[in-house]
């Protein structure tokens, strides 16, 4: 008897183990996600509230890539298996705002088709976004968006759409017309080995570019056209190692006649090796070449080297530090003040009850579209959403970027800011009523002056089943 109890001790022993190395793996998956992600929250029409849980389990099988992770998988959180699609990168390890999002970790029911629609009314204190202030606007701004799931055995594979527009009924005020698509793929190509691909398209407006919000740059409102992709490839070398490659690529042009923005384009190339330190933490070395091509003396590069730590502070809410350093060789010729300088920052992500919850603070050489060359940031942010009872909910977002450049001379960068508060109200399953206001402002500096822009709509939205976003940056 005493060596079946001893058995079982050890069995349940290993159980809990493999339990928490699963977490572990999840929420370096998220934060390493989170850390590299550069999507900002820019619909005109707030993300939608979680679904109420059913009342009785749906009888639709879960897919097998959502399913609780193995001690020893691979990248078990793909982007198309509960979590947030992966958005543009612009930076290497660049953490500017991911998007707002329910209950990232919990599995969801397999859906083939999602979609989603609204309207709302939104009064713009700067719609031009110009330093001098121009004459505000009432606007409709109507969306919809549409996505269709593929689902196997070992993959998955996602393709999106949408648009909008933003209408100024009885002004002169132009209408102004976004569009976007999207592809993802993640593929298991062994128990050890996993694949994941996106690539994105957007056509729209400055004010409302993923890729120029995650750096931080905001430009008086013209027409753009954005294009990112990424692949990546995670590998277990053993029970404890993973091998980790990425690959990402990301453009913005400006194709308005007469502008004097100049189109930006970069490569970046990650390759990471993961250590897990027992069930709570991980480890990890990580090394960047980034080629940015569309400098003022044509492409040069900037290297990343960085220790990264990862500890599970609960079962669903995880801590990032990193630190290294990052070297610019033709640092005098982009318009930067130093070769080298301090690359890291701190990311807490998960979930606390029922709310989620994202702050970060990070320190790096950032590619600045549109004004040509470099600049080297401090970061900060947070996000959350607090649900209130079943039916409402609160989002809260804000965000602080201190360029570390001189404080006159024709490379001063001046500080931004921006901050946006949303409620919003479930009517049954699929409807959301909800009103947001949003701040931002980017303060003068040398020669330019600031800029500042107040907003705040009522919005009426038919959400997707499973609540997870479909379109991204389209609109205002």
């Amino acid at each position: 008897m005493s060596g079946r109890a001893a058995r079982r001790r050890r069995q349940s022993a290993a159980a809990a183990a493999a339990q928490g190395a699963g977490r572990v793996a999840v929420l370096v998956t998220s934060l390493l996600g989170a850390a590299s992600s550069g999507r900002a929250q820019t619909l005109p029409l707030p993300p939608p509230m979680p679904e109420p849980s059913p009342e009785a389990p749906d009888a639709s099988p879960a897919p097998a890539a959502v399913a609780s992770p193995a001690p020893d998988a691979v990248a078990s959180s793909s982007p198309l298996a509960g979590q947030p699609e992966g958005p543009p990168k612009p930076g290497a390890g660049e953490l500017p705002l991911p998007a707002l999002i329910a209950d990232e970790f919990a599995p969801r029911r397999f859906r083939p088709w999602e979609y989603e629609m609204g309207a709302g009314v939104v009064w713009d204190s700067n719609p031009d976004l110009l330093p001098t202030s121009s004459p505000r606007h009432l606007a409709v701004v109507p969306q919809a968006g549409v996505a269709r799931l593929f689902q196997g055995r070992d993959s998955q594979f996602r393709v999106s759409g949408g648009g909008g527009w933003n209408a100024y009924p009885g002004q002169e005020e132009p209408a102004r017309r976004y569009a976007e698509a999207g592809l993802q793929a993640a593929h298991r190509v062994s128990p050890r080995t996993s694949l994941e691909a996106s690539l994105d398209g957007q056509l729209g407006y400055s004010d409302t570019s993923e890729i120029l919000r995650a750096q931080g740059v905001l430009l008086p409102v013209v027409k753009t056209r954005s294009l990112s992709g990424e692949l990546t490839a995670g590998s277990r070398i053993d029970a404890a190692t993973s091998l980790r490659l990425d690959v990402r690529y990301m453009r913005t042009e400006f194709p308005t006649s007469g502008t004097a923005l100049s189109a930006g384009a970069s490569a970046r190339g990650t390759i990471g090796i993961e250590r897990r330190l027992g069930t709570r933490s991980t480890a990890a070395l990580a090394y960047s070449l980034e080629d940015v091509l569309s400098g003022p003396t044509g492409s040069y590069l900037t290297h990343f080297f960085s220790v990264q730590w990862t500890r599970l502070l609960a079962a669903r809410l995880g801590l990032l530090l990193e630190a290294g350093a990052s070297d610019t060789p033709d640092a005098a010729l982009v318009l930067l003040d130093h070769e080298k300088s301090f690359y890291g920052g701190a990311t807490l992500r998960g979930q606390v009850a029922r709310s989620t919850v994202l702050a970060f603070v990070r320190h790096e050489v950032v590619p600045a579209f549109g004004l040509g060359g470099s600049r080297v940031a401090l970061r900060g942010g947070l996000e959350a959403t607090v649900p209130v009872g079943r039916a409402w909910a609160l989002r809260l977002m804000a965000t602080h970027v201190q360029p570390e450049t001189q404080a006159t001379g024709p490379t001063a960068y001046g500080a931004s800011d921006e901050a946006m508060a949303s409620l919003g109200c479930r009517l049954g399953r699929r409807l959301e009523i909800s009103g947001q206001a949003r701040y931002r402002r980017l303060g003068g500096a040398g020669a330019t002056h600031g800029i500042e822009s107040a907003q705040a709509g009522i919005f009426l939205s038919l959400v997707t089943p499973s609540g997870r976003p479909i379109l991204t940056a389209t609109g205002r």
